[in-house]
């Protein structure tokens, strides 16, 4: 895809179809929108038949960088943990104790 040119990839995945997500999620893709009514296709069964149908569904807009290190990796970087271990860790350095603790080990390490 990088020879052609491209230099991110995206792709629509339905909401519902968790083990599509967690390997989208696993292969660095990122949310990059949202689709509330989107059109999609399916093997339709019911009635002893089998004919392709359409229906609407809730859809994600999955986006990954192509881009090469160190843009494409920042791009991709799941933010959302990193804002959720800053805060963590910035709520637990308010904690007189924690800190107290984090001083001692770390003088303790550079000793």
């Amino acid at each position: 895809v990088r020879d052609c040119g491209y230099d991110e990839l995206v792709l629509l995945v339905e909401a519902t179809n968790f083990q599509a997500r967690g390997v989208y999620e696993r292969l660095n893709y990122r949310l990059a929108g949202l689709r509330l009514a989107e059109a999609t296709f399916f093997l339709d069964k019911s009635e002893g038949g089998r004919r392709v149908a359409e229906r609407k569904t809730v859809a994600l807009l999955l986006r990954k960088s192509l881009k090469p290190f160190p843009q494409g990796d920042l791009e991709n970087l799941n933010w959302g943990a990193v804002l959720i271990l800053l805060g963590l860790f910035l709520a637990l350095t308010q904690t007189p104790e924690v800190v107290t603790l984090l001083q001692s080990n770390v003088i303790r390490f550079f000793a």
